[in-house]
C-alpha cells in the first residue's frame, strides 16, 4: 500500500532524479528537497540554514504543547546551548541519540506544578541581523532572572560568565 501511495504521489511531484531540483519552502529556516529513488519511493532531507532559530522554536513549541522531550537535529551549537540550558536548569538531562540518517539531541522538559520552565525563549541575533554587545553594554534579561546566552572568542556562555570574564560578543538567545 505505501509503495502504491509513494506511486501515486510520484507522478503528481515534479521530481527528478537529482534530489536538490526541486526545492520545496518549508517555514523560514528549512528548505524541503524531494527526493526520488527509481520513482519507487520518496524520502526528503531538511537543508538547515538557521539552527539556532530551529533550536529556539522547537524548544518553544514543544513547550506549548506540554511535551515531556524535544528532539532536535543535532549541530555543535544546538548541543552546547543545550549543555547551558542544562547547567541553567531550564531543560532536564540532555542526550545525543546517534540515529540514521542523522544524530539528535534530546532535551527533557522540565515542569513545576504543571508550569513550564522556560517562560520565554527569544533568538536575538538573526542571519540577517546580528547584534553584537560589548562586555559592559550586555544587557540582564528580566533584571537578572532570566540569562542572555551570547557567542564569545571564547566560546559560547551566558551574560554572567561573559561579564565576569569581560568578553562580549554576538548575542544568541534570551531565556526566562
Amino acid at each position: 500500500a505505501s509503495s502504491e501511495f509513494a506511486a501515486s504521489v510520484s507522478e503528481n511531484l515534479p521530481i527528478k532524479e537529482n534530489c536538490r531540483e526541486s526545492p520545496k519552502h518549508h517555514g523560514n529556516n528549512r528548505t524541503l528537497y524531494p527526493c526520488l529513488a527509481g520513482r519507487q519511493a520518496i524520502s526528503y532531507s531538511y537543508l538547515m540554514i538557521d539552527t539556532i532559530g530551529d533550536f529556539a522554536t522547537r524548544i518553544r513549541n514543544a513547550y506549548l504543547a506540554k511535551h515531556q522531550k524535544v528532539e532536535i537535529p543535532h549541530s555543535r551549537i544546538g548541543e552546547t546551548l543545550g549543555k547551558i540550558l542544562e547547567k541553567e536548569a531550564y531543560v532536564g538531562h540532555l542526550g545525543v541519540e546517534n540515529r540514521k540518517p542523522r544524530k539528535m539531541i534530546v532535551l527533557n522538559l522540565l515542569y513545576t506544578n504543571g508550569q513550564a520552565a522556560i517562560d520565554r525563549i527569544e533568538y536575538v541575533s538573526t542571519p540577517g541581523r546580528k547584534i553584537y554587545v560589548k562586555a559592559k553594554n550586555i544587557p540582564k534579561t528580566l533584571g537578572g532572572y532570566g540569562i542572555t546566552i551570547i557567542s564569545t572568542s571564547r566560546g559560547i556562555m551566558t551574560d554572567k560568565d561573559a561579564r565576569s570574564k569581560k568578553l562580549g560578543g554576538e548575542m544568541l538567545l534570551r531565556v526566562w
